[in-house]
């Protein structure tokens, strides 16, 4: 991130399928980008690991014990609103449906070609698009590209 890995903030994400579809909520109106459905996470603590901040994160929002996959599904940072972001996307599975938050005031599981990217977190689209892309094509490469008009 061109020096400014100091102060990156490093965000870690919930990549959760099941039955083909994977695991998206949508933003409560009081949060910030109300709205916007995302895959759930958060903020690294410090001397945290991200698969460990994530366990936590979602234990905190959704109220499942969560399996997070050591690997990283994808990693990649980003330049946003004046602040540098490590985002890192991990396989999760839990034990039971999530409760709603006060963070999101709705949640589903959506089929690669159902995801609303019109209405999607952007630090989230990348991931989701490499992880639709490998669903639609069967080889584990594939991408989905952006509708243009």
């Amino acid at each position: 991130m061109d020096g400014a890995d100091a102060e990156a903030v490093s965000v870690c994400a919930a990549l959760a399928e099941r039955n083909g579809r994977i695991f998206l909520a949508r933003r409560a109106p009081h949060k910030g980008s109300p709205g916007l459905w995302e895959l759930p996470g958060g903020k690294l603590e410090a001397g945290e690991s991200a698969p460990d901040a994530l366990a936590r994160e979602l234990r905190e929002e959704l109220g499942v014990e969560a399996r997070v996959d050591p690997e990283a599904f994808d990693r990649y940072d980003r330049y946003m609103e004046g602040r540098g972001y490590r985002f890192l996307v991990y396989r999760t599975s839990w034990n039971r449906d999530p409760e709603t938050s006060t963070d999101h005031d709705l949640w589903g599981y959506f089929s690669p070609r159902d995801i609303p990217f019109e209405a999607l977190a952007p630090l989230d689209e990348p991931a989701l698009r490499r992880w639709a892309g490998e669903r639609m094509d069967g080889s584990g490469t594939g991408s989905i590209r952006e509708k243009r008009p």
